[in-house]
C-alpha cells in the first residue's frame, strides 16, 4: 500500500512555473523575439493546469468518461507543443501527470509506462532540488504500480538523499519500506517504517504517520509479530479511530488483494480489544476470517505470504471458537437475580 500523492504538484509548482525564466538581457532584441514564446508556454500551462484542477477537485469530479475525455484533451495539447520529446521540464512534468491519471481512469499500462519515461527526465533535469526529489517520489510510486521494485527502492534512496524537507522524507522512507516489503525484505521494511515514524513529529501524524503504522503492522505480522502488529494497528487507531486515511483516495494497494490483509488485521485488533462487547468482536472475528478467505482465494499459489495467510486464518478462527465460548458464561451473568423466597 503507498500513497499516490497526486495533489502536492499543485503546491510545489505553483510559485516555480508561475513564471518563466528569462533572459539576462531583457531588453534586448532576442528577449523581445522570445516573448511570443513566452506568453504560448504560459498559456497551454494555464489550459493544462485548469483541466488538471477540474479534474481532481473531488466536490466537482466528473464521471471517469468525462474525466478521460478532459485528460486526452490536456494530453493532446501537451503533445501538439512537442511535450513528449521536450526539454522543457515543466512539459514534461505535466504529461507525466497527464499520463500518470489516463492510467488511474482506463487503466492501460502503457499510459503508466510514459509516465515514468518522463518522470525519469524530470528526476535527471529538474532544479530545483525539491521539484528533483518530488519527480523521484513520483517515479517511485510509478515504479511500484508497474511491479519494478528494485528500480523503484532506487528511485527512493535518490530521492530520500535529495529531499531537503524532513517531513516529506518521512513520505519517501514510508513508501521504500512498502518496496522493501514487496521484495519480503522484512527486515528493512520494518527499519524504513520505524525511521520514518521516528521522522514524524506527533502534530502530523495524520498527514501519513498513520498509514505507516499500518503498514509496519503488515510488515511485522509478516515477520511473525501479530502482537505487535496489532499494536501498531492501535496506535494509528489513536490518530485515525476509524480507519478513514487508509480508505482514502490517495492510496493503492499492489497486488490488489493485499488489500485483504490489511483489512484482516483491523479487524482482528477490533476483535481482541476487551472495550467493546462480545458480540461486537465475534462480528470482528467473522470479519476478519472473511477478509484473510478473501486472501487466500485471491492470492495467485506462487504468492510469498499465501501460507502465512493460511496460518492466520487458522489462528483467527480458533480465537472465535474460544470467544463464542464464553457466550454461555456472560449470558448467566447478566440474569438478573432471583428474589429470596419469603420466609
Amino acid at each position: 500500500m503507498r500513497p499516490a500523492r497526486r495533489l502536492a504538484i499543485g503546491l510545489l509548482l505553483a510559485v516555480w512555473l508561475a513564471a518563466p525564466p528569462k533572459a539576462a538581457a531583457e531588453d534586448s532584441v532576442w528577449a523581445r523575439a522570445q516573448e511570443p514564446k513566452r506568453h504560448e508556454r504560459a498559456l497551454l500551462l494555464t489550459q493544462v493546469d485548469t483541466i488538471l484542477h477540474e479534474h481532481l477537485r473531488a466536490s466537482t469530479r466528473p464521471s471517469a468518461f468525462r474525466r478521460s475525455i478532459a485528460l486526452h484533451q490536456a494530453r493532446r495539447l501537451l503533445e501538439a507543443r512537442g511535450a513528449a520529446t521536450s526539454r522543457d521540464v515543466a512539459l514534461r512534468l505535466r504529461l507525466a501527470r497527464v499520463m500518470s491519471e489516463l492510467y488511474d481512469a482506463e487503466g492501460e499500462v502503457g499510459q503508466l509506462e510514459n509516465a515514468v519515461l518522463h518522470l525519469t527526465f524530470v528526476a535527471e533535469h529538474a532544479r530545483p532540488t525539491t521539484l528533483q526529489a518530488w519527480a523521484l517520489g513520483a517515479l517511485g510510486v510509478a515504479l511500484a504500480r508497474l511491479g519494478h521494485h528494485e528500480q523503484e527502492i532506487a528511485a527512493y534512496d535518490r530521492g530520500i538523499a535529495a529531499e531537503p524537507d524532513p517531513l516529506a522524507r518521512t513520505t519517501l522512507l514510508a513508501n521504500q519500506a512498502e518496496g522493501y516489503m514487496a521484495q519480503g525484505h522484512l527486515a528493512k521494511a520494518i527499519r524504513g517504517y520505524r525511521r520514518a515514524l521516528a521522522a514524524t513529529p506527533g502534530g502530523v501524524m495524520t498527514r501519513g504517520g498513520v498509514t505507516t503504522l499500518w503498514g509496519l503492522a503488515v510488515a511485522l505480522d509478516r515477520a511473525g509479530d501479530l502482537d505487535g502488529a496489532l499494536e501498531s494497528i492501535r496506535a494509528a487507531r489513536a490518530f485515525d479511530p476509524h480507519d478513514t486515511l487508509i480508505h482514502g483516495p490517495g492510496w493503492f494497494y499492489v497486488p490488489a488483494y493485499d488489500e485483504d490483509w490489511y483489512m484482516a488485521l483491523g479487524h482482528w485488533q477490533s476483535a481482541r480489544d476487551e472495550a467493546f462487547a462480545l458480540e461486537g468482536r465475534i462480528a470482528s472475528y467473522d470479519l476478519a476470517i472473511a477478509a484473510l478467505q478473501s486472501y487466500v482465494n485471491r492470492a495467485p499459489a506462487d504468492d510469498r505470504w499465501l501460507p502465512l495467510a493460511s496460518m492466520r486464518l487458522t489462528l483467527c478462527e480458533r480465537e472465535r471458537t474460544r470467544l463464542r465460548g464464553r457466550r454461555p458464561a456472560a449470558a448467566e451473568q447478566a440474569r438478573p437475580a432471583l428474589p429470596s423466597p419469603s420466609p
